[in-house]
């Protein structure tokens, strides 16, 4: 089973509190983003990596990127999403 970084929980506490809808796909395995994020129209894949640790993307999710045609955003903060995002004020 996956282990989610432990600054998960807290990153979709405060997406869901800006009115972000969030899926967490964390436990989906083969290298898939740990949430996708749907905001003002738009989706956003996300990998959560925990820079105290200096997580860095293991071979399935290397893989999943490589072949992935879209964007997937790698974030260590909060704060990492919210400017991807363009939310103001929730520093």
């Amino acid at each position: 089973m996956k282990r989610s970084d432990l600054n998960q929980s807290a990153i979709i506490k405060c997406l869901r509190a800006v009115g972000c809808s969030v899926a967490v796909t964390s436990q989906l395995g083969y290298g898939f983003p740990d949430i996708v994020v749907g905001f003002l129209g738009k989706n956003y894949l996300f990998e959560i990596k925990n820079i105290s640790t200096h997580g860095k993307l293991n071979d399935s999710q290397l893989d999943f990127h490589s072949k992935w045609k879209g964007k997937i955003f790698i974030v260590y903060s909060i704060q990492d999403i919210y400017k991807i995002l363009g939310v103001i004020g929730y520093d």
